[in-house]
């Protein structure tokens, strides 16, 4: 089965300078192929006058010569003529991979929500999925073990979570220290669909263990069940609380101590529970039972305390 074009491009940009030669593409030219031509994501340089050596030669050189030899091109091996190589109109042909050309069709193409934007050489942050989980891409293996990179991801997710796409030969070393410090890592090629070329599935995008429930304090921002919102200060205080007490019960005369520096009227809490029943609905309609009523004794978050991430400078 032929690799797909997009699939192609992406294992190329594995290396810091990507080309694609005329002989691998020929199997791709048609319409597809030449649009990206017009977008320049490709761009053919003149036809090569130089060839590889033998892998096994001792000639010394860089490169051998093509020549014309009897009307067809011939590389020519100095050493053993028997090692010749008899090259095609495709095979002198290259064409030279725009990766920030590249990042901006893969994000379009996966109806992401900005445009591309460099961080650091070869990595791009492409767009929040979800609401709340931020998206980069690696294109090359050199561009995953830059040193700088953990803390530029970490600066630019602004305490969202954050997935790395990367390519498939990205050093293990790299990606363990990556996915231990909270970054979820993800090859490129495998959450690329087969149906339109370059588009990402974007539910691949995040790890299978997200967090139900993630609370940033500083925009009052709430991210439920992947979609994220903001709650007024009140409500959100109120569900802060709820919280952090982990799926147990809250008291209301705690929720009113932390709530409130002076008495309140009895109606208080119910009204704040009220409202955040209601700001929570906008969010995301599963929020129904969200907030659990427990009859003469409090509130809960009917949540575990695995699914729910506070986070106090967000």
């Amino acid at each position: 089965m032929t690799e797909t074009l997009s699939r192609l491009l992406l294992r190329l940009s594995e290396a810091e300078h990507p080309v694609l030669w005329g002989r691998v593409a020929a199997p791709h030219f048609g319409r597809e192929f030449d649009r990206l031509l017009a977008q320049r994501v490709l761009v053919e340089d003149p036809p090569t006058d130089t060839w590889a050596v033998c892998s096994d030669c001792d000639c010394d050189l860089d490169a051998r010569p093509i020549q014309q030899i009897h009307g067809q091109r011939v590389a020519v091996c100095s050493q053993d003529h028997r090692s010749d190589v008899h090259l095609s109109d495709d095979d002198i042909r290259s064409y030279r991979i725009d990766p920030a050309l590249l990042v901006g069709l893969i994000g379009k193409a996966s109806g992401l929500n900005r445009p591309p934007e460099a961080i650091l050489p070869g990595v791009w942050r492409l767009a929040n999925v979800f609401g709340s989980q931020a998206v980069f891409l690696a294109l090359s293996v050199s561009a995953t073990t830059q040193p700088a990179l953990l803390g530029m991801l970490t600066r630019a997710a602004q305490g969202t979570a954050a997935t790395l796409l990367v390519p498939r030969g990205m050093p293990e070393e790299s990606r363990r220290l990556l996915e231990d410090s909270g970054i979820h890592v993800v090859v490129t090629t495998d959450v690329m669909g087969n149906e339109a070329p370059f588009a990402l599935e974007a539910e691949r995008l995040v790890p299978a263990n997200m967090p139900k429930l993630r609370l940033s304090r500083g925009r009052l921002a709430v991210t439920l069940f992947g979609t994220e919102g903001t709650l007024a200060k009140r409500p959100f205080d109120l569900l802060w609380i709820l919280a952090e007490a982990g799926g147990t019960i809250v008291e209301r005369r705690i929720i009113e101590a932390h709530m409130w520096s002076q008495p309140v009227a009895k109606t208080a809490v119910n009204d704040a529970v009220r409202d955040l029943r209601e700001g929570l609905a906008a969010i995301d309609p599963r929020s129904e039972n969200l907030i659990e009523t427990k009859a003469g004794q409090g509130y809960r978050v009917a949540l575990a305390p695995g699914e729910m991430v506070l986070n106090k400078s967000g």
